[in-house]
């Protein structure tokens, strides 16, 4: 193509020079600062947080500070923080505040600079601040017990037990006794939350009135140098605020307050300037209390001179109802026997008569509501025969029954007493029980068992009876025939010695001595047996008369046609 090799020299001479642009963005290698990417490069946006130099002006990288939070690229890549933001974790406290303490100050697992809640007192870290109320050299944000009183933050937050408006977890005084949370640890382990001496279930940096004798603990302080904890009136080693005894005089110091406005401080029975509480030797006015308050040796009821304001009211309960008569109180500390608290019995001498006994019709006031049959009436029917069971056609609502009605209205005849419900149902051709069924028809009817006598000798089979009150055809009274279907045989036909019982009195014939020399055996007095032999055979020594059998027979046919 060139003419000569001095052309083709030439023109290489005047070529300009060429740089490689490998990952075509535009920008050779020579200003591109990483020519494998092609959003590397001078006219490319810097990144904020990438630690990378994204528009190659030598600025960036891992220990650059992208965001100027004062910590580098890379220690906030490492640590998942945002690159681009002052407050990674929105708490107000500076990316570089957090990252200059402690990294994990609550030890969670999660980083100051990521967590919402740095000591993990249950208090966001923006809400505390970095204020440090206890002066320990520990912002809040990072003290887990922000007021110093021993007490966790976590344990006194959301509270303000002594309404002083500054919250449990900031105040040195939790409930505002005098006595510091700190100094309220009276077992001594460091953590004044397990302290409880009155057992009411507060702990004592938390009660106002740690011993529960109605005298709030600031108050238990007499020798007024305002702190209670070095006043013990009777010496036991218990100061008074944690003494439910002050004085050791035997009467707990909530008790000492004979007044009974409910505060011992203003009591001082024997004008001394000592309250009561203070003084073992004060005597006052006996109250129902179960102690000698007036020193005399007797004890409430016991006392006659027991103030009487102190006591209860009694009524005596005659009828033992537990509801007691208002006209007959009495006033006692304890109760006495056979009386109530309870004085609104308006009969004492009916023991169905009470407030919560049921209103009945009666003409009494049975609830005592001051309302006589106050219940809806009752519809009573007419009995005119006496017998409880009344006309179901005669009914009248009334409170109470009328005379001669009953509540009952099943009588079917109220006319006569022997006929109703729970008579018996007789055969007289009457519904005697009111069912509506009579005799026969009527399965409860006491009726006769009838027999059927088969062969008409007017003694019926003990095996084949009904019950009827009339007699069925074929049936009668008697269930005395053995055999039913012979009428020669039945109790009123005579023995004969045939190898039957003909007299049905369960023996057969009998038998006659056959050796002819004694006569009849008496096997049966009825037999036709007599003289020597009886029944035995002829000519066995005895006298056979031809004619018996025949006789006895016709005596038979006689008596059955009689």
């Amino acid at each position: 193509m060139f003419r000569s090799a001095a052309a083709l020299a030439l023109l290489l001479v005047a070529a300009p020079a060429w740089a490689a642009d490998v990952d075509l963005d535009g920008y050779d290698e020579i200003v591109d600062c990483d020519d494998n990417d092609p959003n590397i490069n001078p006219g490319a946006p810097e990144i904020c947080g990438d630690a990378v130099d994204n528009d190659c002006d030598g600025v960036g990288g891992l220990a650059h500070d992208d965001d100027g939070d004062g910590v580098s690229n890379g220690d906030e890549l490492n640590a998942g923080m945002n690159g681009c933001g002052v407050d990674s974790d929105g708490d107000g406290i500076l990316d570089g505040i957090e990252w200059s303490f402690a990294m994990d100050t609550d030890g969670d697992g999660l980083i100051d600079a990521l967590d919402p809640d740095d000591d993990g007192d249950g208090i966001l870290s923006f809400e505390e601040g970095q204020v440090d109320t206890d002066g320990d050299g520990i912002p809040n944000y990072l003290d887990d017990d922000d007021d110093d009183d021993t007490v966790r933050t976590r344990d006194e937050f959301g509270g303000d037990t002594d309404g002083d408006l500054i919250p449990n977890h900031l105040d040195i005084d939790d409930d505002g006794d005098s006595i510091l949370t700190r100094d309220e640890d009276v077992n001594g382990n460091g953590d004044p939350t397990d302290d409880d001496n009155d057992g009411d279930g507060a702990p004592n940096y938390l009660d106002p009135d740690d011993d529960n004798d109605s005298i709030p603990t600031i108050d238990e302080d007499p020798n007024g140098n305002g702190n209670p904890m070095d006043d013990d009136t009777d010496g036991d080693g218990h100061p008074n605020y944690l003494d439910d005894d002050d004085d050791n005089d035997g009467i707990p110091t909530i008790n000492e307050d004979p007044n009974g406005d409910g505060n011992p401080l203003n009591d001082d029975t024997d004008g001394d300037g000592i309250p009561d509480y203070l003084d073992p030797s004060a005597c006052g006015v006996e109250v129902c209390n179960g102690m000698d308050d007036d020193c005399d040796g007797l004890v409430d009821d016991a006392d006659p001179s027991l103030d009487l304001a102190t006591a209860s009211n009694w009524q005596a309960d005659a009828d033992g109802d537990g509801f007691g008569n208002p006209a007959g109180s009495v006033r006692a500390c304890l109760q006495p026997p056979g009386m109530v608290a309870d004085g609104t019995d308006c009969d004492d001498s009916d023991p169905t008569v009470n407030p919560a006994a049921p209103e009945l019709c009666d003409g009494l006031d049975n609830n005592c509501n001051g309302q006589i049959d106050e219940i809806p009436p009752t519809t009573w029917y007419y009995d005119g025969d006496g017998d409880d069971y009344g006309d179901p056609t005669t009914g009248l609502d009334s409170c109470p029954a009328p005379v001669g009605y009953v509540a009952d209205n099943t009588d079917c005849d109220d006319s006569n007493a022997q006929i109703h419900p729970a008579a018996i149902e007789l055969c007289n051709g009457i519904d005697d029980d009111c069912d509506a069924l009579a005799d026969d028809d009527d399965p409860d009817a006491l009726d006769t068992t009838w027999y059927l006598d088969s062969d008409g000798d007017d003694y019926g089979d003990p095996s084949s009876s009904v019950s009827a009150c009339a007699p069925p055809p074929g049936y009668i009274a008697d269930p005395d025939d053995c055999d039913d279907n012979d009428d020669t045989v039945n109790p009123a036909a005579l023995e004969v010695c045939d190898g039957r019982d003909n007299d049905c009195d369960g023996i057969v014939d009998g038998s006659c001595d056959s050796a002819g020399d004694t006569g009849d055996t008496g096997d049966d007095p009825a037999e036709g047996c007599s003289g020597d032999g009886g029944c035995a055979a002829a000519g066995a020594g005895g006298t056979y008369t031809g004619l018996l059998v025949p006789l006895l027979l016709l005596a038979g046919v006689f008596r059955r046609r009689r």
